[in-house]
């Protein structure tokens, strides 16, 4: 056997064997928001990178009291929570490292101090314009709601990515939810479609409800940034992919897992995202995209 031929066979054994140490520690436990295909997803893409044994919960079957007891039952080296709830109560969990799937960049300052490191569901500003100017072409005047305290930097760099792209956009500024509903009517007249950013002060089911009220009324389309809206009304939106944003995720545990905690957590945002439509609202509101995108958009209904 030559020289170089057993060094790769070292190699690939020393790999093996690492790998297996791996895969064979303390389990990690994975908290879902709920039994849900995204969820699901997310956590598939998890196991494809994070080479580690997995327990799974679902939220809705446990309690606070119950996750610490399933935490002290199984000892686990690391947690990940998929979606907001199930952060919200990974949380509590001291001493154990925390990865985050599936869950939205604005709620995170709220738990900014935590230890924790993860994927989020963020979108950058210029993408959300890039792909309302490929399908919206002649839709020039975008109105916005934002509590400037969640979304100011966003909007911000929307801004300069709209200015880019020919589109103005009308903003209307919120400090509260009981203000939302005013800022749209405001709005109505004066725009030829909303984009409901990821804002929580301004995105609740009252206020989805009354944007698709608009929607319907003044044919204009609403575009969101989440699938579930959609699904349910909204005309186009964005879309993370969870199987990636799982893999990413993962790949984040594998290397706490080897490595420790870092002295900063690792944060990062959405690589790869979907373009979703829903055509049966679209020839609601009369509403055309252009056919060369078309191909390109993934139809949700």
């Amino acid at each position: 056997m030559s020289g170089k031929f057993s060094a790769v066979i070292t190699a690939v054994i020393l790999a093996l064997l690492c790998g297996a140490a791996h895969a064979e520690g303390p389990p990690v436990l994975v908290i879902k928001s709920a039994d849900i295909s995204p969820y699901d997803e997310a956590v598939e893409g998890f196991k494809k990178t994070c080479n580690c044994r997995v327990r799974e919960v679902n939220l809705p079957d446990i309690d606070s009291g119950g996750i610490r007891e399933i935490v002290s039952e199984n000892r686990p080296g690391l947690i990940l929570a998929v979606g907001v709830d199930a952060l919200s109560l990974a949380v509590a969990v001291k001493g154990t490292p925390i990865v985050y799937s599936m869950v939205p960049t604005a709620l995170l300052p709220e738990i900014s101090g935590r230890n924790l490191s993860g994927v989020s569901m963020y979108i950058t500003p210029e993408k959300y314009i890039n792909a309302i100017s490929e399908l919206f072409p002649l839709l020039r005047r975008v109105g916005v709601v934002f509590d400037p305290a969640w979304s100011g930097p966003f909007i911000r760099d929307a801004e300069r990515a709209a200015h880019k792209k020919g589109i103005e956009l009308v903003l209307k500024q919120v400090g509260r939810p009981s203000e939302v509903i005013s800022a749209l009517h405001g709005l109505k007249n004066s725009v030829n479609l909303l984009w409901m950013i990821p804002d929580p002060t301004v995105v609740n089911p009252e206020t989805f409800k009354y944007m698709l009220d608009i929607s319907y009324q003044r044919h204009i389309p609403v575009f969101t940034f989440a699938r579930k809206y959609v699904e349910i009304g909204a005309a186009a939106g964005l879309n993370s992919v969870p199987y990636d944003s799982g893999m990413e995720a993962g790949e984040i545990a594998a290397q706490l897992l080897t490595k420790g905690l870092p002295e900063t957590p690792i944060r990062v945002g959405a690589k790869n995202v979907s373009l979703l439509v829903n055509r049966r609202i679209l020839k609601k509101i009369g509403i055309a995209i252009p056919a060369e995108v078309g191909g390109r958009t993934v139809n949700v209904e």
